[in-house]
């Protein structure tokens, strides 16, 4: 295990009343690793066959004198036999856990809250006690800047559909598109759209509010997207269709499709147990009518017919058991209309995810995707999770929400998403008059207001959208 720190001067520091100090402060930062042998008969083979792996560390870095926000990021760049080479973290615990068949000297690059960068070497040590070296930093706390998520990754794809409702008929939405210049087809429901188009038709499956009895109901459904020009896409999309004063209510929901072929059979069960673990976190960050089994068209996955009389422990059990993919798809969600929806494998070889409520907001889709990106990625890394011992109703927000931090710290791992989305859980939580609920949670309660022009959130500008950052290389 990574040492435990005692309090120090950094703690003392922590524990003053009073302003932040004018300009930088001097910090401790730790980097180092533990190490343990791994037996030969349980160790793996490097990917050329050649070399037993029976080394196993831990690489971390810490600040030991102060909280560990002061850190915003770590890059992990290992040796170039390493695939992936470069592991990331941007939440505490900064730490990744590999095997290896030999050491080496690798390069630690952190980024601080003010935003600070600093490339440090450090040589794995291999013995009982590992190894650790200790720096001297400056750090402007005072300049802490807003913490962001980190890049969307490149190689998983993903789709969207967005269901709404417009003053104009579903060919004007079509020609507007087109005279902007998007590549769009305007067809019906059952039909496939050419590659690399978007796909605009009639929506038989949700209603016009009580506002706009008349209302045109649409469907736009994106091509196969990827990272950053994926999202520059989807926010060009939203903000043509702002001119046209699209609404929303809670009949209407945005599905995400998230690519799988990647995938093998374990690494999909592993998706589908750790979603099912923290089913009820999902919850919390949408509206209350697309929560637990409320909505019919996004019901629960734990309460399924075939999950819903297991335990949690028999749950994830069930799921593990499963010897191909058609057995899980058929246990999780034996139709489509559930909020993770694996029948969609069968047509798309992707996952669904169902859950979250109408809405033409760039910041909240783009911020849902990237948590689903995240949690499908890692959650087919990790081991198979150890099941909840409680069994907690939907209600307990207070619990949710501890398991909703643990989901972030030990699944999504990334803090931008956490800030995110802990303020989106409380957001929801909060007692609003009718008008303005449905104003910010997009017709939660009823029909919404028109929303405003999709601007792009302060945390994203095109380059960001479009390329990973590249200032290690």
């Amino acid at each position: 295990a990574i040492p435990r720190m005692s309090a120090g001067r950094g703690s003392e520091r922590d524990r003053k009343s009073g302003n932040e100090s004018e300009g930088p402060e001097e910090y401790t930062l730790e980097i180092g690793n533990t190490f343990e042998d791994i037996p030969e008969d349980v160790a793996e083979y490097s990917k050329d066959g050649k070399h037993l792996k029976i080394y196993g560390w831990t690489l971390y870095a810490r600040v030991l004198d102060g909280p560990q926000w002061l850190i915003d990021s770590v890059k992990f760049i290992l040796h170039p036999t390493f695939s992936p080479q470069v592991f990331q973290a941007n939440m505490p615990p900064f730490k990744t856990t590999q095997t290896s068949y030999g050491y080496f000297t690798a390069r630690v690059a952190v980024v601080f809250c003010d935003k600070r960068r600093s490339v440090f070497k450090y040589s794995l040590v291999f013995d009982d006690a590992g190894g650790r070296k200790r720096f001297r930093v400056k750090i402007d706390r005072a300049r802490k800047s807003k913490k962001l998520p980190m890049p969307l990754d490149e190689e998983t794809t993903f789709g969207i559909e967005i269901e709404l409702s417009t003053p104009s008929t579903c060919k004007s939405v079509y020609e507007h598109f087109l005279s902007k210049n998007i590549k769009c087809v305007w067809m019906r429901p059952n039909e496939t759209a050419r590659k690399g188009y978007w796909k605009i038709c009639r929506d038989g499956s949700i209603t016009c509010g009580p506002n706009n009895p008349n209302c045109e109901l649409v469907e736009i459904a994106s091509p196969v997207l990827s990272g950053g020009k994926g999202l520059a896409q989807l926010h060009r999309v939203l903000q043509v269709l702002s001119h046209l004063n699209p609404d929303v209510n809670k009949s209407m929901g945005v599905h995400v499709h998230i690519g799988i072929r990647r995938f093998n059979l374990q690494e999909l069960i592993r998706i589908c147990q750790q979603y099912v673990k923290f089913e009820g976190c999902f919850d919390l960050l949408v509206p209350p009518s697309r929560r637990s089994d409320k909505n019919r068209y996004c019901k629960s996955n734990r309460n399924g017919p075939l999950l819903g009389e297991y335990t949690n422990e028999e749950t994830l059990e069930s799921i593990a058991e499963c010897r191909n993919i058609h057995q899980l798809i058929d246990l999780v969600s034996p139709d489509r209309y559930f909020k993770l929806n694996l029948q969609a494998y069968r047509r798309h070889k992707t996952f669904e995810f169902r859950q979250h409520g109408g809405s033409t907001s760039y910041e909240k889709l783009s911020y849902w995707i990237r948590l689903l990106v995240a949690f499908c990625n890692n959650a087919a890394r990790l081991k198979a999770p150890s099941h909840f011992s409680e069994e907690l109703k939907s209600g307990n927000f207070k619990k949710w929400k501890k398991r909703l931090n643990l989901m972030f710290k030990w699944v999504v791992k990334d803090g931008g998403l956490r800030r995110h989305f802990l303020k989106r859980a409380g957001d929801l939580r909060k007692k609003k008059s009718r008008s303005s609920e449905c104003c910010s949670d997009c017709g939660e309660e009823g029909t919404c207001c028109s929303p405003s022009p999709p601007d792009r959130p302060d945390d994203v500008d095109e380059k960001s959208l479009c390329l990973v950052s590249d200032w290690l290389t």
